[in-house]
């Protein structure tokens, strides 16, 4: 698509270079102060029911904003998957947001209700779901399409290459019909 948009393959694989080696740039921005602790580029500020992250040093403003319900959600979820792992909650949560905003996303799809989710578990054993996000998902434990961003709260990674040997699974992919 970027050919064609373009015009020429080789712009369109020199701007896919520059999108790529400023990724890199960025995450080793995010990694050099992101540290163990709560400081670093990734600053928060209450709007109303919201939260708002955003890079210190990010031209333009770039933030999300995520309600205090998600965010108490995502903390419990990377304190239970991530407590020793270097980086801290809210460049990972800045980062998985920015993910999931960047392909159009916002990690929320059309779910059962929770009741729903509840008569699975109690009914059938069911505690995993097949296709989730941070921010979606009911269980601890779950496939999303980002194993990078998400593990810190969960994720195990594409349901496209999990391999179950038993057991029971919730599964409601997207409406996507590559999906």
């Amino acid at each position: 698509q970027l050919a064609e948009a373009a015009g020429r393959t080789e712009a369109a694989a020199a701007v896919a270079l520059q999108l790529a080696e400023a990724a890199g740039r960025a995450i080793e921005r995010l990694k050099g102060g992101g540290g163990g602790g709560e400081g670093g580029l990734v600053e928060v500020h209450v709007h109303g029911p919201l939260l708002r992250l955003s890079l210190s040093s990010a031209p333009g403003g770039t933030h999300v904003d995520v309600s205090h319900e998600h965010y108490a959600k995502l903390a419990a979820l990377h304190a239970k998957h991530a407590p020793s792992v270097a980086g801290n909650l809210r460049t990972r949560v800045l980062c998985m947001m920015l993910r999931y905003q960047s392909l159009g996303a916002h990690g929320n799809q059309c779910a059962l209700p929770p009741a729903g989710f509840e008569v699975l578990r109690q009914r059938l054993g069911i505690r995993f779901e097949c296709f989730a996000s941070p921010l979606n998902a009911r269980y601890d434990r779950y496939c999303s399409a980002f194993a990078d961003t998400d593990a810190a709260f969960g994720s195990i990674g594409s349901f496209f290459g999990f391999r179950p040997t038993h057991g029971s699974f919730e599964c409601n992919p997207p409406f996507v019909p590559e999906v």
